[in-house]
């Protein structure tokens, strides 16, 4: 990863090359706090968080812009790097491990103050759809169903064989597409972290986490959902791929119980 001054309160992230026009688009979305002309579009708003797609020299990316003014938030952002440097550092650690991962493409960083920083994570778009919305809505057949699932799990113990842990574990944090054959990728890595180790009762937790989040976000699509049988094929397919053994499927479906009982969800198992 290269970081590059722009001027004194402007750095930026890159791999390689980038498009010099995505970094003037950038950086005056951080300073303006505007869409800068009509190729971007926003998709997601949240106190602190925005999502947008532009379209850049005919090529798709999404920007995850962080503006955080939390007092708590500032002062940590003193003494570390911007959000979006720290994800696009994130990604290529899940990449050199052969991770699948939404490609970054730039991480822009405008300091206005001492206090003050905000920043902008770009990732190429995978031109796919989220994992929910395929199992909820897609039109597969129970083999390309299998398969997908079967992939899915693998991706989760390769995060734990090499001791990433994803704090927020979630289907659309998936993507997959269609091509001569289906590909997916994780997005959205601001959760995941890396330890030297991972014990069994985390990966034990995140797991039940996961199979939480599967039924708590199919619970209201009423279309195709995740069956007993197709929750049994992750887990046989994800302990033939994980290196250690003492996972119990036992402690995942109690834990898991336990997560959506505390959500007010019970009735969803």
């Amino acid at each position: 990863m290269n970081i590059s001054y722009y001027n004194n309160k402007i750095n930026y992230c890159y791999n390689n090359h980038f498009d010099q026009e995505l970094l003037r688009m950038a950086i005056s979305l951080l300073k303006n706090d505007v869409v800068p002309d009509k190729r971007f579009e926003l998709v997601k708003a949240e106190p602190e968080r925005k999502v947008y797609k532009a379209l850049i020299n005919g090529k798709s990316y999404f920007l995850k812009q962080y503006k955080y003014r939390k007092l708590k938030k500032r002062v940590k952002n003193i003494f570390r790097k911007s959000s979006a440097c720290r994800a696009f550092k994130m990604t290529n650690k899940l990449l050199d491990k052969k991770i699948t991962v939404v490609k970054p493409a730039l991480a822009v960083t405008y300091r206005h103050d001492f206090f003050t920083l905000d920043s902008l994570f770009i990732t190429e778009d995978f031109m796919g759809s989220d994992l929910q919305s395929f199992i909820a809505q897609g039109n597969y057949d129970l083999k390309t169903k299998s398969k997908v699932i079967k992939q899915v799990a693998k991706l989760w113990a390769d995060l734990y064989n090499n001791n990433f842990i994803n704090g927020d574990p979630n289907l659309p944090g998936v993507l997959l597409k269609f091509t001569t054959e289906f590909k997916l990728c994780l997005v959205g890595v601001d959760n995941i972290r890396h330890f030297p180790y991972l014990t069994k009762k985390a990966i034990t937790n995140n797991l039940a986490k996961f199979n939480a989040h599967s039924y708590s976000g199919l619970a209201g699509l009423g279309k195709a959902r995740l069956s007993h049988q197709d929750r049994k094929l992750f887990y046989n397919e994800f302990l033939a791929c994980y290196n250690k053994s003492g996972i119990l499927l036992s402690d995942i479906k109690n834990k898991t119980f336990k997560i959506l009982s505390d959500w007010d969800k019970g009735d969803l198992i």
